[in-house]
């Protein structure tokens, strides 16, 4: 347990047996030792969740794999494009993405999964026009995620 959460802890106390101990303002005291530890905890929360600092190498590195990704993308949707060639693994390809995508942060696999279209190439079968719109809403929203990890301007190597 952390100072946090004694302190927390002692508000309650306070305001519990103030009454039994014969504490004079024990609901001022309880009170205030308590939303002072509700706000520390409330900060450390907040400072848990914050994204990690990452220096501008690895922001880059992190460019550089969503751009593999789009390529890889590309090169399926061009494929998608012929009804001669036979439609690509994408469920494959989506769940590789999934994993790298988690070891960045949860939300940007729910970001990924977000989304559907009915755009998709004309004169083709419905398995590669399906698999065509797959792979564009998902580049999409792999690209909106560029802006998350663009250079700081102060350095942050």
């Amino acid at each position: 347990m952390t100072l946090l959460g004694i302190i927390f802890w002692i508000g309650i106390a306070v305001l519990s047996l103030g009454p039994y101990l014969y504490v004079e303002n024990y609901r001022k005291i309880g009170g205030l030792l308590t939303g002072l530890g509700f706000a520390c905890i409330a900060y450390t929360v907040v400072m848990a969740l914050r994204p990690q600092g990452l220096t501008n190498a690895q922001r880059a590195a992190v460019r550089n794999k969503l751009t593999a990704f789009l390529e890889e993308s590309a090169n399926m949707q061009r494929l998608c494009e012929d009804n001669k060639a036979s439609v690509p693994d994408v469920a494959k390809w989506k769940i590789g993405v999934e994993k790298y995508l988690e070891t960045l942060d949860h939300s940007y696999v729910v970001r990924f999964q977000e989304g559907m279209t009915d755009v998709g190439p004309a004169g083709v079968d419905a398995a590669h026009r399906a698999c065509w719109s797959d792979l564009h809403v998902r580049d999409e929203n792999l690209d909106k995620f560029f802006g998350d990890f663009r250079p700081r301007e102060s350095g942050g190597d």
